[in-house]
C-alpha cells in the first residue's frame, strides 16, 4: 500500500492536504514510539553489572566503545592479495602499448 505523501489529500477525508491536518499527529506518534523503544532498550546500571559478571568480555567491548583501550594493533599486511588456492582469471589480458 502506498503511503500518504505530504501533499495528498489526508486519507481521513477532511478535504484538507495531508500535512495541513493528520501530519503533525501522525510524527508525534511516531516519536513517542520511538522514545517508548528507546526506552525499553535501556540496561540499568544493575542489570550491566549482571550482564558483566556473567560474561567477563563485556567490560572489555565497553571500555571499547568508550575509547579506553587502545585498538592501535592491525595485522601484517600481505605481499600479494591472492590466496593459496586462488586461480588466476582465465580471461585473457590486453598487452601493453
Amino acid at each position: 500500500m502506498k503511503s500518504t505523501g505530504r501533499n495528498d489529500l489526508c486519507f481521513c477525508g477532511s478535504g484538507k492536504k495531508y500535512k495541513k491536518c493528520h501530519l503533525n499527529e501522525d510524527e508525534r506518534m511516531e516519536h513517542e514510539e520511538y522514545k517508548k523503544r528507546e526506552e525499553a532498550l535501556k540496561v540499568t546500571e544493575k542489570e550491566a553489572s549482571e550482564l558483566e559478571k556473567e560474561n567477563p568480555e563485556a567490560d572489555n567491548l565497553s571500555a571499547r566503545k568508550k575509547g579506553k583501550v587502545d585498538n592501535s594493533f592491525r595485522p601484517p599486511a600481505s605481499k600479494s592479495r591472492r590466496t593459496k588456492g586462488m586461480k588466476s582469471s582465465s580471461i585473457p589480458r590486453r598487452p601493453a602499448n
